[in-house]
């Protein structure tokens, strides 16, 4: 239910306008749809807002694997424990494409750990991919060869639970080690709220921890996934 506050404005040729405050009640309901895979023309880490659509994909397989524990998993083993009749409600889970993604050795490690490696690449990062997930049933590689994917840029599918998306790898690498802006990052640190100065905690290298480290460079939080 919401409460609506209008305000009528009674205009006279000879006096000034003077402001009638009307509540008016209503029911409403707001619905918002998040279950949605984001996909553009190149599928691309790098490309214009494509860093942010793979987010989004990762973030609402998290989300349908919370709506699959709370409303089967969950729910039907309370009805279970309280013996209400109940028929069991097949449903396919996707866990196993979280792993894929988040887990130690998934995507998102990997992807972290190419950042730091000596001569790490994107070549040799989605080579570590494939070397590692080849047979792992949410993972595929690039079709190559006529028919295939020879016609787009190197990367690998990862099969979510609405559909399969392909992702060029070219690019990966420079965006995840993108940085927020020192400035930014030293204005969050001081933040009154005390979530937000606990997700950007001072760098030792700062002089003041106002987000000026050693060479200019802002601290944590950066970022393709950052803050």
């Amino acid at each position: 239910r919401a409460r609506v506050a209008r305000c009528d404005a009674d205009a006279d040729a000879t006096t000034a306008p003077t402001l009638r405050l009307r509540v008016v009640e209503r029911r409403a309901a707001g619905v918002r749809e998040v279950f949605d895979m984001t996909v553009d023309e190149h599928h691309a880490f790098y490309a214009n807002g494509c860093a942010v659509h793979n987010c989004i994909n990762f973030a609402n397989e998290k989300l349908h694997n919370q709506f699959l524990e709370f409303m089967f998993k969950v729910e039907q083993a309370e009805y279970t424990k309280e013996g209400v009749p109940w028929e069991t409600v097949e449903f396919k889970d996707n866990s196993e494409c979280l792993a894929l993604i988040e887990k130690p050795f998934g995507v998102l490690a990997m992807l972290d750990e190419e950042c730091v490696v000596p001569k790490g690449s994107d070549e040799t990062f989605l080579q570590k991919l494939e070397d590692k997930h080849m047979k792992h049933p949410h993972f595929a590689p690039q079709k190559r060869g006529r028919g295939g994917q020879a016609n787009l840029g190197k990367g690998f599918t990862v099969k979510h639970f609405a559909y399969d998306v392909y992702y060029e790898t070219e690019g990966f690498l420079y965006k995840n080690k993108d940085r927020l802006y020192p400035d930014l990052v030293g204005a969050l640190r001081r933040s009154k709220d005390k979530f937000v100065r606990h997700m950007y905690p001072p760098d030792p290298d700062d002089d003041d921890g106002g987000g000026k480290g050693k060479g200019g460079k802002g601290g944590g939080g950066g970022g393709a996934r950052g803050g």
